[in-house]
C-alpha cells in the first residue's frame, strides 16, 4: 500500500510539473485594444466670390510660411546649423507644393522668385506677385510633420495559456510573478514588432489670396496621418524550467486558442521608426495632402 501510495505522489507530481526537472510549456498570446479614432476630413472654407473667379485663376505665386523666409534667431547669434537645415526642409516642402499645383495645369511662380522680387523692388508679396502677373497668392501658413498619439486607453491585452510542446493551447495558466515577469519581457519583444503607438502626421495650411482685391477668398487645413498597421495580434511558445523561461523551438502543428482568459494588461509605449522611415512616409502623407488641396480648390469644392 505504501508502494502504490508513494507512486501516486511521484505520478502527480510529474504530471503536475512539480518536480524540479520538468519542463513546462505555455502559450501566450497579446492583442492591441484601442478606441477608433477615424481621421478627419480637410478643412475647406471659401467665399461667394470664390466660384465666380475661379476659371479665371492660371497663374499662382506661392508664399512661404514667415519661418522659411524671414531671419531666425540662429543667423542673428552667428549659429547658421539650425538655420541651414530649416531653409532645406522648406525648400523641400514649398517645392512640392510648387509641384502639385503644377500638375493641374497652373502657372507656378516659385516662392524664391516671389521673396527675390519682393526685396529687389521693396515690394509686398501682394504687390510682387501682382508685378510678376500672378492671378491670385497662395500663402502658405504652416507646414507640419508631426505625430498623432492614440486614445488614452489604448494598451496591450495578455493572456496566458497552458500548452504542449507543439504550442497548442490546454488551458488557462495562473503564474507567479517571478513567472509573469518573463513572459511579459518575451511578449513586449513580440509587441514592439508588431505596431506603434504614435502615426506620423503632416498638417497644412493655406489660403488663396486675390491680386487684384488683396482679399483671400479659399482656406484649406488638413492633418493627415498614416493608418495603422493591421496585424495588432501575436503569440509566443514558451518553456520554462524551474523558474527560468525562454522561447521554445517552433513545432509543427501549433494552434491558438480562441478564448481568452487570465494575463494582464499594460499601456503602450510610443516606439520609434528610423529617421530614413520616418522621413519616407512624411514625404508620402504630405505629397497626398498637396494633391487633396489642389484638387478640391480646382473642383470649386467650397
Amino acid at each position: 500500500m505504501k508502494k502504490l501510495r508513494l507512486f501516486f505522489v511521484l505520478s502527480l507530481a510529474i504530471s503536475t510539473g512539480l518536480l524540479s526537472g520538468c519542463a513546462k510549456y505555455y502559450s501566450l498570446t497579446t492583442e492591441y485594444v484601442a478606441e477608433n479614432s477615424p481621421e478627419t476630413h480637410a478643412e475647406v472654407v471659401s467665399t461667394p466670390s470664390y466660384r465666380k473667379i475661379l476659371s479665371s485663376i492660371k497663374t499662382i505665386a506661392v508664399q512661404a510660411p514667415d519661418y522659411c523666409i524671414n531671419e531666425t534667431k540662429t543667423q542673428k547669434d552667428g549659429t547658421r546649423a539650425e538655420s541651414t537645415i530649416l531653409k532645406t526642409e522648406c525648400g523641400i516642402e514649398m517645392g512640392e507644393i510648387e509641384r502639385g499645383w503644377a500638375k493641374f495645369g497652373y502657372e507656378i511662380l516659385s516662392w524664391k522668385v516671389l521673396i527675390h522680387t519682393q526685396k529687389s523692388f521693396n515690394l509686398s508679396p501682394r504687390e510682387a506677385a501682382k508685378k510678376l502677373g500672378a492671378d491670385a497668392i497662395l500663402l502658405v501658413n504652416s507646414t507640419e510633420r508631426g505625430e498623432i498619439q492614440s486614445g488614452a486607453d489604448a494598451r496591450w491585452e495578455r493572456r496566458y495559456f497552458e500548452s504542449n510542446k507543439h504550442g497548442n493551447q490546454v488551458g488557462t495558466a495562473y503564474v507567479d510573478s517571478i513567472r509573469e515577469r518573463q513572459f511579459i519581457r518575451m511578449l513586449g519583444s513580440k509587441e514592439r514588432k508588431l505596431i506603434s503607438k504614435s502615426r506620423l502626421s503632416v498638417t497644412i495650411n493655406t489660403s488663396v489670396i486675390l491680386t487684384s482685391t488683396g482679399k483671400a477668398v479659399w482656406f484649406y487645413e488638413w492633418t493627415h496621418a498614416e493608418k495603422k498597421r493591421v496585424q495588432t495580434k501575436g503569440n509566443v511558445h514558451v518553456i520554462c524550467k524551474k523558474d527560468y523561461c525562454r522561447p521554445a523551438s517552433k513545432l509543427a502543428n501549433s494552434q491558438t486558442a480562441i478564448h481568452l482568459s487570465s494575463g494582464s494588461s499594460e499601456a503602450l509605449s510610443t516606439q520609434k521608426k528610423p529617421q530614413s522611415q520616418r522621413r519616407a512616409i512624411h514625404t508620402r502623407l504630405m505629397k497626398e495632402v498637396i494633391n487633396d488641396m489642389v484638387n478640391k480648390f480646382s473642383s470649386g469644392v467650397a
